[in-house]
């Protein structure tokens, strides 16, 4: 807390002497007359009036910070700041309050609230503090985060985060309802005319509940949850923005005990909401280090495991719980080139930017994982792969042609485009992997020419008895 003291005192003291002064040449022996000051009458000191402070507007009600497929946000809602970051893995949320009363000088000095990590299960006491961008009077931006725990001795750093930019709050959520991608965390999700909120969420909770527009265009939240164990009245904050390509609406709410509730649809389609609407996932290509791709489409999973992993092909059915796949199947291990079978397991993405992980257990007891997998953007993949791919010819009717490591190509085709993921087929001779090869293909533009991924196998009564995959790139 900054104090400010004024001691002030007034010392007031006068002495009156008697002065005589010696006449020039006078005989007279008499004491001329001295002109005394009449003594200065005190006056009372007046308090000078502090400043009156200006404190700045803050540009937005939501400031946003995107790192490693994480979107970090400062709500503001009145003289309450919400810090907010929800994950799969767990969310980190943040409630602080009378926060203008702790801005001072461009900053935000420890303001007093709570805070929960996501392995906590209820919220801790915290400070929040940060560095304020502001140009003519305006917050453009927040940076240097930082939120300590005070629950103990002192103050502990719990987090620090980098800048925060500002976007603009939409208010017009009534009109959105069917543009929500909500299958994944919502039954039913709806927002009427008269800000009126009712959905149904995955663990069966029943939420029903009164929204208020605010002046700087987010919403204060009023929510019952029914039916579920977190069953309560919950007060806080929702909000909607749009950053990155996709438009989000969220909210954030605590009880009178502190417990806290949160919530979030978009409009983009995930692969959780594809696999909850339509029980497969979406046709996507996924690249990572060494060579590693992964490929999905109708109920199969390819993967590549580049230069140290093998290369396996997965089944699966549509799952009752869709935050994670189990999929059975084959492949061919490295570097021992052994046919096994194998069971994936693999948390589904539930974000754009979400990077795929999994682990693969062979027949053999050896395990093999892989991580970091980033999926490669729609307007990143070509829509035709026609074409000449080294001596490998795709013709624009889809036939191919040619020759591929040593390899003669006596048959194939590339059909069957989903969102420009397409089946492929290959029949190779004179080279050590001659035979009939199925699965799938996709290009990719990048900056050093386009390039093809495949990743092809036999089967023989469902079991991958041989593979050929790779890459290549456009002539």
């Amino acid at each position: 807390m900054l104090k400010k003291s004024l001691a002030l005192s007034v010392v007031y003291a006068l002495t009156l002497a008697g002065l005589t002064a010696c006449g020039g040449g006078s005989d007279s022996g008499t004491e001329a007359p001295v002109a005394v000051p009449n003594p200065t009458t005190p006056t009372t000191p007046t308090t000078p009036t502090p400043p009156t402070v200006v404190l700045p507007e803050f540009a937005s009600a939501t400031y946003v910070r995107e790192n490693l497929g994480k979107l970090t946000e400062v709500v503001l809602l009145g003289d309450d700041l919400y810090y907010v970051s929800l994950s799969d893995e767990g969310s980190l949320l943040g409630h602080f309050t009378q926060i203008n009363e702790h801005i001072v000088d461009g900053k935000i000095v420890e303001a007093a609230g709570f805070y929960k990590m996501p392995a906590d299960t209820a919220l801790k006491a915290g400070q929040f503090s940060a560095e304020l961008t502001v140009s003519s009077n305006t917050v453009n931006s927040m940076t240097s985060l930082t939120l300590e725990s005070t629950s103990g001795a002192g103050s502990q750093l719990v987090i620090s985060s980098g800048t925060l930019s500002t976007v603009t709050n939409i208010v017009d959520i009534s009109a959105m309802n069917d543009g929500w991608s909500a299958e994944a965390n919502f039954s039913e999700f709806n927002i009427d005319a008269g800000l009126n909120l009712t959905a149904v969420d995955k663990d069966n909770c029943k939420i029903s509940g009164t929204l208020t527009l605010q002046d700087n265009d987010v919403f204060a939240a009023s929510l019952n949850y029914a039916d579920c164990d977190t069953a309560g009245q919950y007060e806080g904050v929702l909000w909607s923005y749009s950053f990155d390509g996709v438009t989000y609406l969220k909210w954030f709410a605590l009880d009178s005990e502190d417990n806290a509730v949160t919530g979030i649809v978009d409009d983009f389609t995930s692969q959780q909401d594809a696999l909850a609407l339509n029980g497969e996932l979406q046709p996507a290509l996924y690249i990572g280090a060494i060579g590693r791709s992964l490929i999905s489409k109708g109920n199969k999973v390819y993967y590549r495991g580049g230069v140290i992993g093998g290369n396996y092909v997965f089944s699966y059915t549509a799952p009752a719980v869709v935050a994670v796949l189990d999929a059975d199947g084959s492949g061919i291990s490295l570097p021992s080139n052994n046919l096994v079978a194998a069971s994936l397991t693999m948390p589904v993405p539930n974000s754009k930017d979400h990077k795929l992980s999994g682990n693969i257990v062979l027949s053999n007891d050896i395990e093999e994982s892989f991580s970091g997998l980033e999926q490669v953007a729609q307007s990143s993949l070509l829509a035709n792969i026609a074409g000449n791919w080294g001596n490998l010819t795709i013709a624009e009717d889809g036939t191919v042609s040619g020759t591929v490591d040593d390899c003669t190509v006596t048959g194939g085709s590339v059909t069957n485009y989903v969102a420009s993921i397409a089946d492929m087929q290959l029949s190779l001779t004179g080279c050590s992997v001659t035979g009939d090869f199925n699965g799938v293909v996709a290009g990719v533009k990048q900056s050093s020419g386009d390039a093809i991924v495949f990743n092809l196998v036999t089967l023989t009564d469902g079991k991958v008895e041989s593979s050929y995959s790779g890459v290549l790139l456009r002539d």
